[in-house]
């Protein structure tokens, strides 16, 4: 949901209409096991009414994020690639934003407590994320997936900071504050345009003819 400011703004714009399904620890998956640790044992049954009314309201697109962390090693689950082909069976394409750098503490109360310029509240950018996204590495992502990267919008060549043009990036832990996901909406409308040549009904254009274009959200919660 850290994502939605920036999205509304866009829809605003584009003539979008953005349904959003959240559910605080519920990584959206159709396994029947669980992902981690902390995913409530009912979220199985929330993730299959999700699908359901996102198949009724038959989207453009799906925004998902398409890796997560377990134990500070980033990956892309299986259970969410047997989800985008589940959605490419319905013809309905999905949108997968790599996820942010994750901390191991909580980076505001370092900077409210030490200042941004304290080096204990950045970290080196080789030890906190991959080099190469998980996603790279899949050897045959669905057809039907378009894969967003904002990584170098968190982190320079050497460090991921606490505080990027005066703006605080992280709050509660590792979720992007408000603030800063609104700055990045120019970087995320830009690659929103580059996969809409790919997904024509993602256009701007479209507005000419009246017909809103339909974005689901999905959430995907630590």
């Amino acid at each position: 949901a850290q994502w939605l400011p920036a999205l509304q703004d866009i829809g605003n714009d584009f003539g979008w209409r953005i349904v959003n399904y959240t559910k605080d620890n519920c990584a959206f998956h159709l396994a029947d096991e669980k992902l981690f640790e902390r995913e409530w044992m009912h979220c199985g049954q929330w993730n299959r009414s999700v699908f359901e009314r996102i198949e009724t309201l038959n989207p453009d697109a799906v925004f998902l994020t398409s890796t997560r962390y377990r134990e500070g090693d980033e990956f892309t689950p299986e259970s969410y690639i047997a989800a985008w082909k589940t959605f490419g069976d319905i013809d309905i394409d999905v949108i997968a934003l790599r996820d942010n750098p994750a901390f191991d503490d909580n980076v505001s109360a370092c900077v409210e407590l030490h200042g941004a310029d304290e080096p204990k509240c950045s970290r080196q950018r080789a030890e906190i994320i991959k080099t190469i996204s998980p996603t790279e590495l899949l050897e045959e992502p669905p057809d039907n997936v378009h894969f967003i990267e904002l990584t170098d919008y968190f982190c320079d060549a050497l460090t991921c900071p606490p505080v990027v043009g005066n703006v605080l990036l992280y709050r509660h832990g590792n979720h992007i504050t408000a603030t800063y996901v609104r700055t990045l909406r120019p970087m995320l409308e830009e690659e929103i345009r580059r996969i809409s040549g790919r997904v024509p009904t993602l256009t701007p254009e479209r507005l000419s003819n009246g017909k809103p274009v339909k974005l689901a959200y999905s959430k995907q919660s630590d």
